[in-house]
């Protein structure tokens, strides 16, 4: 989809040089968001002991070290403040009668409270590392990780579509007729509409 808007881009239209700079930005930020959780993973991993030879990490069964690195370090707020960020500047990009978008990418990139079995809230961060293994954590990482791809995804399509016509490219100009009737008698007239038409 990035190809296609920058192809339209190419063809001069004002308003895809403009979508194809905003898709610039929006790409930019995904993949900012998306590495910083990459090293976030590589870190709580690390942290416990890295990987085995079959690419397991050593510590998967810990309990400790993803609330460590994530609540006590607090690099899971900054985590969900990024996240926020990212999502206000996505929401922007929409048109506010465009609601079930604005919904979805909101339902991505959510953040909530985190509520146990008994009622008691906690933070975001606290619910994706509090009390979980370290293989878990870093799988709600991984989903993070997928939320952001998504809402990207999302927004490029959109971005895309809102190009309309201004992104269809055509080559080839012909010459083309439609005919009142499909048959013609002997001696009646015949009339048809005669047009240039644009074709790829």
């Amino acid at each position: 989809v990035y190809n296609k808007i920058e192809s339209a881009a190419a063809l001069g239209s004002e308003k895809a040089k403009k979508s194809l700079k905003i898709a610039n930005q929006v790409q930019k930020e995904s993949k900012t968001l998306f590495a910083m959780v990459e090293t976030y993973k590589k870190d709580i991993i690390d942290l416990g002991g890295g990987l085995d030879e079959k690419g397991i990490p050593l510590g998967k069964e810990n309990q400790d070290i993803g609330a460590e690195y994530l609540l006590h370090q607090k690099k899971g707020e900054v985590l969900r403040s990024k996240i926020e960020v990212y999502k206000k500047s996505l929401v922007a990009l929409i048109d506010p009668r465009d609601k079930g978008l604005i919904a979805s990418i909101s339902e991505l990139l959510k953040t909530p409270e985190y509520v146990d079995y008994e009622g008691n809230k906690a933070s975001w961060e606290s619910g994706i590392s509090e009390h979980l293994p370290l293989a878990a954590v870093t799988a709600n990482l991984s989903n993070v990780q997928s939320y952001v791809s998504n809402a990207e995804t999302q927004i490029i399509n959109y971005l895309f579509e809102e190009l309309g016509l201004d992104t269809y490219k055509v080559n080839r100009i012909l010459a083309a007729s439609i005919a009142e009737n499909s048959y013609i008698l002997q001696g009646d007239a015949y009339q048809s509409s005669v047009f240039l038409a644009a074709a790829d």
